[in-house]
């Protein structure tokens, strides 16, 4: 089965905010996940400690791998849930205190394995120290056809109001885009594999003068349904 994008939430972000919560936005199809990402930028950090579908008393997303930290000041987590429920509601997280800005963003796809929604995070930091530049994931190992999924969260010392363009090979598509107080951006892209490691990138520029940029992006490859199948067989004498 073929994994296919279902859906996004629409912006949500904040500046001093604690907790997240979306617009109302709609999960539906077979072998569902919803993968969400939060970022923020604090000081002191604030890390993203919890994510549900359903609002604030609604059901918790698993953690995938641990915060990222972004330079000094950004943190960026990863949240999936398999299967959510079918639903139109809400995408809620909370962080560890009062964070200067944050955000959340989340992808739900079809034809995803219900078992092992995910492969293992690959995470890369960076920065970028000029008027425009490019921030890569790390290298994820993948099968040809693969879908690989990024999230990147990058704040901007210089507040050059920073946005985010797909980039690179192969041409990555983008699922969500979030700009927050004129000096961070968060995105979600994804890229379908073609060889057996795979980068994702994301074009980074700024309003005019020169970025100070720190970025961070977490990725991984979503699982097909019947990709974790397994057939064996024993004889017997």
């Amino acid at each position: 089965m073929a994994v296919a994008f279902d859906n996004t939430n629409p912006d949500s972000n904040g500046s001093g905010v604690s907790t997240l919560t979306s617009s109302s936005f709609t999960i539906a199809g077979s072998n569902r996940v919803l993968f969400g990402f939060a970022g923020s930028n604090s000081g002191p950090t604030r890390d993203p400690t919890g994510m549900k579908w359903g609002g604030s008393g609604g059901t918790a997303l698993s953690a995938i791998g641990t915060v990222l930290s972004v330079d000094a000041f950004g943190k960026l987590g990863a949240f999936q849930l398999t299967p959510p429920a079918a639903s139109t509601t809400t995408l809620f997280t909370q962080f560890a205190g009062t964070a200067d800005e944050a955000a959340q963003g989340c992808a739900s796809y079809t034809g995803v394995d219900q078992g092992t929604p995910n492969g293992t995070a690959v995470t890369n930091t960076g920065s970028i120290a000029a008027t425009s530049g490019t921030a890569t994931s790390g290298t994820v190992t993948t099968n040809v056809g693969d879908l690989v999924l990024a999230a990147l969260f990058l704040y901007d010392n210089d507040f050059q109001g920073p946005t985010s363009a797909p980039t690179g090979s192969p041409t990555p598509t983008e699922r969500y885009q979030a700009t927050i107080g004129g000096d961070q951006v968060m995105a979600i892209q994804e890229a379908v594999a073609t060889g057996s490691s795979t980068t994702v990138s994301f074009a980074i520029s700024g309003g005019g003068g020169a970025l100070d940029a720190k970025w961070g992006i977490i990725a991984f490859v979503v699982n097909a349904a019947g990709d974790g199948d397994v057939l064996s067989a024993q004889a017997c004498l």
